[in-house]
């Protein structure tokens, strides 16, 4: 049952790692650091870097789609940035050491908090190495998850 909750929380962690790419580039998108214009269907769905073709789920496994495909993309053969699969399998690893070391003892608030702490913390670190920029929706999010954290600390146990 052990290794099923690790296999799990890894398997989260790629997904959110999966996650970080696309917050990465849509909001440098939205800053206007990537210049690129796509005719994109659909705003909700992942499509391609390059010419913004809807990407099938099976395009957007975290990391294993990008082993398959062998780093090009499938509907115009470009290279895919190697970042990719390392910050899915970054943030997998993350996620799993975070529920190896700091997961026992604390609620579900508390580890739900440091979840989105790593999130946004290899959410900055990528858009900074990138863009050499830190978005301000992240280190609000931070400060403010901090603190949250600091408060239920310090005071979470009032019996």
């Amino acid at each position: 049952m052990e290794i099923l909750m690790r296999a799990m929380i890894f398997i989260l962690g790629l997904c959110f790692g999966s996650f970080v790419n696309m917050l990465v580039y849509r909001l440098a998108i939205n800053y206007k650091l990537e210049s690129r214009k796509l005719k994109v269907k659909s705003k909700n769905r992942s499509f391609c870097d390059y010419c913004g073709k809807q990407l099938k789920w099976y395009e957007n496994i975290p990391v294993v789609s990008w082993i398959i495909q062998k780093g090009q993309t499938r509907c115009c053969d470009k290279t895919l940035s190697v970042l990719y699969p390392i910050v899915e399998a970054a943030m997998g690893f993350l996620f799993l050491v975070y529920f190896l070391v700091g997961a026992y003892g604390n609620t579900p608030l508390q580890f739900g908090l440091g979840l989105l702490m790593i999130v946004f913390l290899v959410f900055s670190g990528v858009f900074d190495v990138k863009y050499m920029i830190l978005p301000d929706v992240s280190t609000v999010t931070l400060v403010f998850s901090a603190l949250v954290l600091w408060f239920l600390g310090h005071f979470g146990d009032w019996t």
